[in-house]
């Protein structure tokens, strides 16, 4: 995910933190900005960010919008509390382009518990990889630090690591006495738009599939060997996300 940052870049980076900086395109998403009316008792509407198609469409009010990357194709909007609105109640989005234009809810005590906010700083969160590292699920980043970073696989808010044990005789002996049985067909993941053509095991703690991921506005993933699935962590509306 990370690219090789130049001395421009690092301009652009400063530049963006001192200004009211509204980019217009992030990558294929075209970001188009609204101004949340007040009510008659003088409260503001509450503000969201929507995604429809390639336009992402973002208030003007309420968030602090953070750079992820040099050329903007990925940012945070992170809530921030609104006078007679919302004081206590913050929420996070997470935006631009990965294959296409996307855009999901993250959720905001996790954000802000991580320290995560404008004060942070764009190049910190990208250089670092502080951010993307937040978002990777806890089971597939015990697999990178047992096995290496370099075979991950992803497709969109799914994570896919190859399993230790590349035999499904020998993943079976561990479930032997829970009466679970491996599934052969199509079936969604995590009940989102993401299915897999193939093998699949399911328990209440763990996701074990090989075969064809498929999912609107993402190229196909061909697990060709045995991998253990997890999903993007701190979804705030995880069966929603891109």
């Amino acid at each position: 995910m990370q690219k090789t940052i130049s001395k421009t870049d690092e301009l652009v980076l400063y530049l963006n933190q001192t200004q009211d900086y509204k980019p217009k395109i992030a990558g294929m998403a075209r970001l188009e900005y609204y101004t949340p009316k007040l009510d008659k008792g003088e409260t503001w509407s509450f503000p969201r960010c929507t995604r429809e198609g390639k336009i992402i469409t973002i208030s003007t009010v309420g968030y602090d919008m953070l750079q992820l990357l040099p050329d903007f194709s990925q940012f945070l909007l992170i809530g921030k509390p609104i006078k007679g609105l919302r004081d206590e109640y913050l929420d996070c989005y997470f935006g631009g382009t990965d294959e296409n234009p996307f855009l999901v809810s993250i959720m905001p005590q996790d954000v802000i518990a991580k320290g995560f906010s404008k004060d942070t700083g764009w190049y910190k969160l990208w250089k670092e990889g502080e951010f993307y590292d937040f978002l990777k699920p806890d089971k597939i980043s015990t697999l990178e630090k047992d096995y290496g970073l370099e075979k991950t696989l992803r497709q969109g808010d799914i994570f896919a690591y190859p399993h230790p044990t590349q035999n499904w005789k020998d993943i079976m002996v561990n479930y032997l006495s829970h009466d679970i049985k491996l599934q052969e067909g199509r079936f969604r993941l995590f009940e989102t738009r993401h299915e897999i053509t193939g093998t699949l095991l399911e328990t209440r703690y763990s996701t074990i599939a090989q075969g064809i991921i498929r999912a609107p506005d993402h190229n196909d993933l061909n697990l060709k060997q045995i991998c253990v699935l997890a999903q993007t962590a701190h979804l705030s509306d995880p069966t929603r996300a891109d």
